[in-house]
């Protein structure tokens, strides 16, 4: 995954996120990953993240189950209805929470509710 690689490899990283934001924006097409803050799911973000402009955004959709998500309660108002658009943020006391944060350069999330609680491996949706 994205953790392997070093910082010596930078100049590897840097054409791979090239390669996804060409391809993608010759193609027109959307990019879907878990939409988290770690691994290939980063890279995307930051991939489109570094490209995105008033006229151009790559659509990016993180797919990725609520019971998994640090912080989750933001993107809910006190009604218990999602809140649009959501200000998420994770602060650094949270992040040992074992949850995983969502990556903020994805343009839109679908987060399933299975009602379990910090299971990665669902799967079934």
């Amino acid at each position: 995954g994205y953790r392997a690689f070093n910082h010596d490899q930078k100049q590897l990283i840097n054409k791979i996120k090239d390669g996804l934001v060409e391809a993608a924006l010759s193609t027109q097409a959307w990019m879907i990953t878990s939409g988290v803050d770690n691994g290939v799911s980063k890279l995307v973000g930051e991939a489109v993240g570094t490209r995105r402009t008033f006229t151009q955004t790559i659509p990016t959709l993180g797919i990725a189950a609520w019971g998994t998500i640090r912080d989750r309660n933001q993107l809910v108002n006190d009604k218990c209805e999602g809140s649009f658009p959501a200000n998420y943020t994770v602060t650094e006391s949270s992040r040992m929470s074992g949850q995983i944060a969502l990556d903020h350069n994805h343009t839109a999330f679908l987060l399933p509710d299975f009602g379990t609680h910090r299971n990665y491996h669902v799967n079934e949706m």
